[in-house]
């Protein structure tokens, strides 16, 4: 796993900054989902207890670039939704959305399709909170 990110984030918001160029003034960034809570994050977190912390700085660093673009493109309208903590949000509390203890880290279970991409169910939670994020923006 990745530690560094810069040069990524560097690259990222290069191109960000060829859509502002080109007219864009309306950005959404989406920062990662607590990895370490999917089926394969669970068994990389077993081998390497540190793997955590690569998507936790991906997440800050990537905060500290929208912070620094926004600035600079003060004209821009710019929003971050956090899928870390929808996703938090939906595993902490689990039972609330229909779903069982069993189905956390469960590959091919009723959250996740395989052992690292949610099912449907979870996609609309995460588009519901998406939606009313940006609804509270207006």
């Amino acid at each position: 796993f990745a530690r560094e990110h810069e040069a990524t984030h560097d690259l990222l918001f290069g191109l960000q900054d060829s859509l502002y160029a080109a007219g864009a003034r309306l950005f959404l960034y989406i920062d990662v989902p607590p990895i370490a809570r999917t089926p394969t994050g669970a068994k990389a977190l077993a081998n390497d207890p540190s793997m955590p912390a690569a998507y936790y700085n991906w997440n800050i660093s990537l905060r500290r670039r929208i912070e620094a673009f926004a600035n600079e493109h003060r004209d821009a309208r710019i929003f971050t939704f956090s899928s870390f903590d929808c996703f938090s949000r939906l595993l902490d509390t689990y039972a609330d959305h229909g779903f069982v203890e069993e189905d956390l880290y469960k590959a091919g279970g009723a959250i996740w399709k395989d052992h690292l991409h949610p099912r449907s169910a979870v996609h609309k939670i995460f588009a519901r909170d998406l939606v009313q994020f940006l609804r509270s923006q207006q």
